[in-house]
C-alpha cells in the first residue's frame, strides 16, 4: 500500500511538471507565433529576421490597438526620407547695382524651367506698379490670364497694397542690399555718362550730378526719383519725399526688413545662394550662374582712365543724413539679420557647402564655354555631398550662359507674348 501511494504521489507530480511546462510552451508559441506584421510594428524578432524593412509593410498590418507604436514608426521614417518641397512662389525686388541681374538670371531660368505664372512689365524693361493690369507700360500675369502670380523678378518697386492683392500670398520674399560706399562705386561705373567723369569723392561735391533726376524712360520707374540719391531704399518702396527725416528712414526700415525671408549681401552673394537653397529646397544646379555687368573700375571706352575708389573723407561725407546714410542704415539691418538670425551661418558645414558650390560654378562656366563652342558634347560634374552630380548639356549651357537683354524678353514673351511691347524693350534697355 506504500507502493502504491508512493507511485501515485509520483505520478500527481510528474503531472503537475507537465503541467507547467505546457504552459510555458504555450506562452511560448503565442510569442513565436506573433503575426509577422504585428512583429515589424512591434519590432519583435527584428535583431534575427530584420523584418523592419519599410513604411509600407508596417503600414500592410496592425489594428487599432498597435496604432500608437505603428505611428511612431511611420513618423520616425517619414522625418527621416520626406523630401523637402521645392518653394515654386517667389518676388525679388531688386535694387539696382547689388547683383540683381545675376540673381534675376537664376530665378527667370527656374521660372522658365519649371513653367510658373509670373508678373512681367508689357513695355521696357521695368514693372511699374502704378498703373493698372494691362496698361502700356504697366504689368500683366501670364502665361494665360490667372488672377494670381507665382512669381516676379523684374525690376519694380516694392508695393505692398498692390503685391498682396496679385502674388500668392505664399510667395517668399527676396532683395539685395550693399553697403553705400561700394553700390556708388558700382553705379558710377555702370552710368559713366551721367557722371561726367568724376570721381566718386568729386561726385558728391557736385550736387547738381549727385541728387541728378532719372530723365531716361520717365514711364518706367514708377517712382524712382534720382539715379545715386537713396536708390536702395527707393526701390524698397521708400517715399522720397521724406528723404530729410532720418527717423522715417528707420521706421522704414524696420518695416521692410520684416518682409523679406532672405535679404541678400552683395558682399556675400554666393553664400547668400546656398541661403536660398536651404530654404527654397532647390539644387546647386538651380543656383548656377554667370556673373551679370560685374566690372572693373576701368570706364568703358576709356581703359585707361580707372576710377578711384571713395576716400575716407568721402566715405564719411556719403554717410552723413543729406546724402546715402539711409541706404547704409539699410544695409546694416539685413547685415545684423544675415549674421545673427541666420543660424546656419555660423556653422562650418554651411561654408564648406558655399566653397563647394563656388567650385562647381567654376567647373561649370569653364566647361560651358567648351559646350557651347562645340569641342564637347556633355560634360558632367560629379556629385558631392550636397548635390547630385550634374550634367553639362548644351540647353543647360544656353540657359546659363544667356544674357540679361535675352532672358528679360523671352521671360516676358513666355508670360504674355504678343501684349508685351518688344520694340519697346529693345528702346529701354540702350542705354
Amino acid at each position: 500500500m506504500a507502493k502504491i501511494t508512493r507511485k501515485l504521489y509520483l505520478l500527481i507530480i510528474v503531472l503537475l511538471a507537465t503541467c507547467i511546462m505546457l504552459s510555458s510552451w504555450l506562452k511560448i508559441n503565442e510569442i513565436v507565433s506573433f503575426p509577422s506584421d504585428k512583429q515589424k510594428a512591434y519590432g519583435v524578432g527584428a535583431r534575427h529576421s530584420h523584418s523592419l524593412k519599410s513604411l509600407a509593410e508596417v503600414k500592410a498590418g496592425g489594428s487599432a490597438r498597435h496604432q500608437p507604436l505603428e505611428q511612431e514608426f511611420i513618423e520616425e521614417e517619414n522625418n527621416m526620407f520626406k523630401p523637402c518641397e521645392k518653394v515654386t512662389r517667389f518676388v525679388m525686388i531688386k535694387t539696382e547695382k547689388t547683383g540683381s541681374t545675376t540673381l534675376f538670371s537664376i530665378l527667370a531660368r527656374f521660372i522658365l524651367k519649371n513653367k510658373l505664372k509670373v508678373m512681367v512689365m508689357t513695355k521696357g524693361g521695368h514693372l511699374d506698379v502704378t498703373r493698372k493690369r494691362g496698361d502700356h507700360p504697366g504689368w500683366d500675369i501670364g502665361p494665360g490670364h490667372p488672377s494670381h502670380a507665382d512669381t516676379l523678378v523684374h525690376h519694380a518697386r516694392y508695393n505692398e497694397s498692390l503685391l498682396s492683392t496679385v502674388i500668392h500670398p505664399d510667395a517668399k520674399y527676396i532683395t539685395l542690399v550693399r553697403d553705400a560706399a561700394s553700390w556708388l562705386e558700382s553705379a558710377m561705373r555702370f552710368w559713366p555718362g551721367q557722371v561726367d567723369h568724376h570721381s566718386p569723392d568729386e561726385l558728391l561735391k557736385n550736387p547738381g550730378l549727385f541728387y541728378q533726376k532719372r530723365s531716361k524712360l520717365k514711364d518706367d520707374y514708377n517712382g524712382q526719383k534720382t539715379l545715386f540719391h537713396l536708390s536702395q531704399l527707393q526701390w524698397l518702396g521708400f517715399d522720397y519725399n521724406k528723404k530729410d527725416n532720418v527717423t522715417a528712414m528707420e521706421e522704414y526700415i524696420k518695416y521692410i526688413t520684416s518682409k523679406f525671408h532672405i535679404g541678400f549681401l552683395t558682399d556675400q552673394f554666393d553664400a547668400s545662394l546656398i541661403r536660398l537653397r536651404r530654404l527654397f529646397c532647390w539644387t546647386h544646379e538651380d543656383l548656377l550662374y554667370k556673373a551679370q555687368e560685374v566690372g572693373g573700375r576701368v570706364r568703358p571706352g576709356s581703359r585707361d582712365k580707372i576710377l578711384q575708389p571713395l576716400s575716407k573723407k568721402g566715405i564719411r561725407e556719403l554717410l552723413q543724413p543729406e546724402t546715402n546714410l539711409g541706404d547704409q542704415m539699410l544695409y546694416e539691418a539685413f547685415n545684423r539679420t544675415w549674421w545673427n538670425d541666420y543660424s546656419d551661418v555660423k556653422d562650418e558645414h554651411f561654408w564648406q557647402e558655399v566653397e563647394q558650390f563656388q567650385i562647381t560654378n567654376a567647373i561649370a562656366t569653364a566647361k560651358c564655354s567648351e559646350v557651347m563652342a562645340g569641342r564637347i558634347k556633355l560634360y558632367t560634374i560629379p556629385g558631392n555631398e550636397w548635390s547630385s552630380p550634374i550634367h553639362l548639356t548644351i540647353n543647360l549651357c544656353t540657359d546659363f550662359s544667356m544674357d540679361k537683354l535675352r532672358q528679360m524678353h523671352l521671360l516676358a514673351t513666355y508670360a504674355i507674348g504678343e501684349r508685351y511691347d518688344e520694340y519697346a524693350f529693345v528702346r529701354a534697355t540702350d542705354h
